[in-house]
């Protein structure tokens, strides 16, 4: 297309500033003899007044006085510049040290005349045209990358593993990727009538408390989020959540965005790994068990006197298969405490009774180590609601850690307190000590102690503190490295009414 064509069909709008042009039919006139009927003229006295219309409307070119121009400070021709309009300087010859500044810093279009006649309106149309059209195609190729690059980034979204949904500030969906449909089990031409509803209403296994922190300026992560998709076939899913604000140029909350990965695979084949184990260690308990009693019943003497290397090498067989149905128990039990259908029958006990049970059944550990177990009883004591195997559990994995990172020949107290809230039980031994810190009490964690003596699953003191946890209750640590350990658990007391006696309440 050449440049008489293009002028006959290009639509334009210019703002002019400037004090000199005023002969609004001197510029209609040349444009019609240019053939141009879409052409529209803005006029500013000022800068400013320009700013204003900048703001509000599209202009394809400003015109603007060289003197205009030159009398504002520095920082209004950057201001002007950042619009990324064509700018045409016009003036006289007298001004040519002017346009020589201005040329500097960045106004590099320049029209020069004596007068402004008829064949300077001509001049400074066709420069208008020819700067207008050059900054369309510019136009153009830059909303054509766009364009590509929306392209792209869409087609790179819809095909991303992650469900992506961008929400506004009233947590309405405005725009979601092709992954949410497999997330909701919706197909996706089903996506469109999602749009514009609220986020509870499309994902309703999901809380508000959610998008909280969100809304509040923070970012949130949530794990292994469990909820049910409500499809034509209601599934258990679990999700990893993350949620975070985008904030707008006045800093407030325009959008929030929500990633949303599904793991239900990962977490049911670790469901399933756990089962196996769980059934495995459950099976393995019953011969243990057999095993146990019987090498008992050997050192016992039933079989008939042992020298000492039979009664040695049978004590540390004995001691081996202790260890390793302690494992066992651990395994089978932290299955259980980790079951979603977990059944605890809570009635009201005498917290000394299961200690003394857990002291008897460890006695022989403590015979063969030379220790002293000192238990500390309460003079008057308070029964107190609890599952009794739970609890049985709880302290003898205490005191079996006590036992066997005891020092030969030294002491474990037990210490049995209460008071108006809590009763009170503390396990002390005098041993290596542990190293306290943040996942004393997590799954399979072992401290240096334990690692060194490689016996244990590292459940023990895991399962410990899921007990107590069900008991509402506390567990607290003491320790020391080379001066030994304790460990003190608080139960809450029941509540008295009156005559009336009341359990936990769950």
């Amino acid at each position: 297309m050449d440049m008489d064509s293009q002028l006959l069909n290009y639509p334009l709008r210019v703002l002019v500033v400037s004090n000199e042009i005023t002969n609004t039919e001197a510029l209609t006139n040349a444009s019609k003899k240019l053939g141009l009927s879409e052409i529209y003229f803005d006029f500013c006295q000022s800068l400013d007044s320009a700013f204003k219309e900048l703001y509000q409307k599209s202009y394809c070119v400003v015109l603007i006085s060289v003197r205009s121009l030159y009398v504002i400070s520095l920082e209004k021709c950057i201001e002007l510049n950042s619009f990324k309009l064509p700018v045409i300087v016009f003036g006289s010859g007298k001004d040519s040290g002017l346009f020589s500044n201005l040329k500097k810093i960045g106004f590099d279009c320049h029209i020069m005349a004596e007068e402004l006649n008829a064949n300077f309106y001509i001049q400074l149309l066709e420069r208008i045209c020819s700067k207008a059209i050059k900054h369309n195609q510019v136009q153009k190729e830059v909303v054509k990358k766009l364009a590509l690059d929306n392209h792209l980034t869409r087609k790179t979204l819809d095909n991303a593993p992650i469900g992506v949904v961008k929400l506004g500030s009233d947590l309405k969906i405005i725009e979601v990727n092709a992954t949410i449909a497999r997330l909701l089990n919706v197909n996706r031409d089903d996506l469109e009538k999602i749009i514009g509803r609220p986020v509870l209403k499309i994902f309703s296994g999901l809380n508000s408390s959610l998008f909280t922190n969100a809304l509040n300026g923070e970012k949130e992560h949530f794990e292994n989020y469990e909820l049910v998709i409500d499809s034509f076939n209601p599934s258990c899913r679990y999700w990893d959540i993350a949620i975070w604000p985008i904030v707008n140029a006045e800093n407030q909350i325009a959008n929030i965005m929500m990633l949303i990965s599904d793991i239900t695979e990962k977490m049911l084949l670790a469901k399933q790994r756990e089962d196996i184990i769980a059934t495995l260690a459950h099976d393995l308990k019953t011969p243990l068990i057999g095993a146990q009693r019987t090498l008992e019943s050997i050192v016992a003497g039933s079989l008939g006197s042992l020298n000492k290397d039979q009664a040695m090498v049978l004590s540390k067989l004995k001691q081996s298969n202790h260890n390793l149905l302690s494992m066992i128990k651990n395994i089978v039990d932290v299955n259980r405490y980790d079951s979603p259908d977990l059944s605890i029958n809570f009635n009201f006990e005498l917290l000394s009774n299961v200690v003394e049970s857990c002291i008897n059944d460890l006695a022989t550990m403590v015979e063969e180590k030379n220790l002293i177990v000192k238990f500390n009883k309460l003079e008057t004591e308070t029964k107190i609601a609890i599952d009794r195997y739970s609890i049985y559990r709880a302290i003898f994995n205490l005191l079996d850690n006590a036992i066997t990172f005891s020092k030969p020949n030294s002491s474990i107290i037990i210490t049995h307190t209460s008071n108006e809230a809590y009763a009170s039980l503390t396990v002390q031994d005098f041993g290596c000590g542990l190293e306290i810190d943040d996942n004393l009490f997590k799954r399979f964690h072992q401290g240096y102690a334990g690692k060194r003596t490689l016996i244990g699953s590292g459940l023990g003191l895991y399962l410990t503190k899921q007990i107590i946890d069900l008991h509402h209750g506390q567990i607290n640590i003491n320790s020391q490295i080379d001066s030994g350990s304790s460990f003190t658990i608080l139960l809450p007391l029941p509540i008295q009414n009156g005559k009336e006696t009341k359990l936990l309440s769950l």
